[in-house]
């Protein structure tokens, strides 16, 4: 089970981003962030990528940068796009172990429920 942070917008619903390493992240670093909308993101990942292919020499060198900008990524991207659900307006309503991300809002809202209830 993973753990997730859930978030929820008055009018645009509700959203679950996993908590921790993201693999999709580190393997398609700058399009894994564009395909999340993290565009001001991905330039700076894609600039940094570009000047060391472009001012670094050796490709042991290069590859050293590349796979450091990768794992930085990997290690904070879904920090970055929680963050950035907070900017457009979405609050965090719970973090919970979850197997999937549906099973994380189904969870988050049954136990809003209930407090309600209560």
């Amino acid at each position: 089970m993973a753990k997730y942070s859930v978030y929820r917008h008055a009018i645009k619903g509700t959203k679950a981003v996993k908590n921790g390493f993201s693999w999709p992240g580190f393997l398609f670093d700058w399009l894994w962030l564009c395909s999340k909308g993290l565009f001001g993101t991905a330039l700076v990942v894609m600039v940094i990528q570009g000047l060391a292919g472009y001012f670094i020499e050796s490709q042991a060198a290069q590859f050293f940068v590349v796979f450091l900008v990768s794992l930085a990524i990997g290690g904070s991207g879904n920090g970055l796009l929680g963050e950035k659900l907070v900017k457009r307006g979405y609050r965090l309503v719970a973090t919970l172990e979850a197997s999937s991300r549906d099973q994380a809002m189904a969870t988050a809202f049954e136990s809003k429920d209930q407090q309600l209830a209560a």
